[in-house]
């Protein structure tokens, strides 16, 4: 046996108690904090143990809220930044075709066609995920 395999064999159980330690912990926490919340909220056993069972519910829902409204807001930024040069660059591109037609005396409509159409479903695309 190689000193590969050994050093993975030693990590991969180093790895194995570090995760039942932190899981020891967070059980000896979640146990503890429970009762506290239980035992301050609960007029009776049955409702010591609804509050002892679903304090992190509770708690974790008021996180849940404030982290989603951070995760909307940077999206909605970087969605609207997306858009805004989405939409320049659709400007720029049929400017760009245009005046090579004009150039040239004609209009390639099938081209121009063609990078409208992929140009808006990039738009479209874009403002979909704004309205997630």
């Amino acid at each position: 046996m190689g000193f590969i395999p050994i050093a993975k064999l030693l990590l991969v159980k180093t790895q194995a108690k570090e995760r039942w330690r932190q899981f020891l912990l967070a059980s000896l926490l979640y146990t503890v904090l429970g009762a506290a919340f239980a035992s301050a909220l609960a007029q009776d056993l049955l409702q010591a143990f609804v509050i002892g069972a679903g304090w992190t519910g509770l708690i974790g829902s008021f996180g849940l809220r404030t982290d989603y409204a951070q995760r909307k807001t940077r999206k909605d930024q970087a969605l609207n930044e997306v858009v805004g040069e989405l939409e320049r660059e659709l400007r720029s591109q049929l400017q760009s075709l245009f005046d090579a037609a004009d150039s040239e005396g004609k209009v390639e409509t099938e081209k121009c066609q063609r990078e409208i159409a992929r140009l808006q479903s990039l738009v479209r695309r874009a403002e979909l995920a704004r309205g997630l």
